[in-house]
């Protein structure tokens, strides 16, 4: 009985499973584009070709991977922005390989996430769960009335987080902040080239993403 106590044998409801795949969740600043989520995702690839026991990889860039058992929880399927992206990697059958996928996973984390701060991407390695899936294994809300202060608070809280030890894959839902251009028409001059708001409108809509 005072085995447990004095954590000579040390207990785990869950222990982890050896299960044939993992997830990489990658999170590029909003405002980032195809192309750069794409160059993230390549770099990523390559560093994960190198593990002997993955058989094949697909990233899914500006789109989520077909829905799996972690993500009908973490609602992994309504991924869908230019800066959002995934990739789907398999594992040999664990009958042909010495690691665990638990081990596989950690010995790539911080590979991947030098990559993924080289770019200003936050990159999460996600193992399946060995029982029912849960939104992450801490969680912390923040409510108030002011918003400023409730990021204030969550930025704190975050950086608590990430200096403490154990806990990987720290993230937060505040968005990052982003330039904001107001361009004003000439009308004056707009009427004289036989230009209107619309067409000048559509031509900047057409530049900044395209059509």
């Amino acid at each position: 009985m005072s085995l447990a106590g004095f954590k000579l044998v040390v207990l785990k409801m869950l222990p982890f499973d050896n299960k044939s795949e993992i997830q990489i969740i990658v999170d590029m600043p909003e405002g980032s584009s195809l192309e750069q989520n794409a160059r993230v995702i390549a770099e990523l690839g390559d560093m994960i070709a190198t593990v002997p026991e993955v058989t094949d990889y697909q990233g899914y860039i500006g789109s989520a991977a077909p829905i799996n058992f972690n993500g009908l929880v973490r609602q992994y399927y309504l991924r869908a922005a230019a800066n959002l992206s995934d990739i789907q990697v398999n594992l040999r059958h664990k009958s042909e390989r010495e690691r665990k996928s638990h081990e596989i996973a950690q010995a790539v984390r911080e590979p991947l996430q030098i990559i993924g701060k080289k770019y200003g991407a936050n990159v999460k390695i996600v193992e399946v769960p060995p029982g029912p899936p849960v939104q992450a294994p801490l969680v912390v809300e923040v409510y108030g009335i002011d918003y400023p202060g409730q990021m204030q608070v969550a930025k704190a809280i975050r950086q608590l987080l990430e200096q403490t030890p154990g806990i990987v894959d720290v993230d937060d839902s505040i968005e990052s902040e982003s330039e904001r251009w107001i361009l004003s028409i000439d009308r004056e001059k707009a009427t004289r080239l036989g230009l209107n708001q619309a067409s000048i409108a559509n031509a900047i809509a057409t530049l900044v993403d395209g059509e």
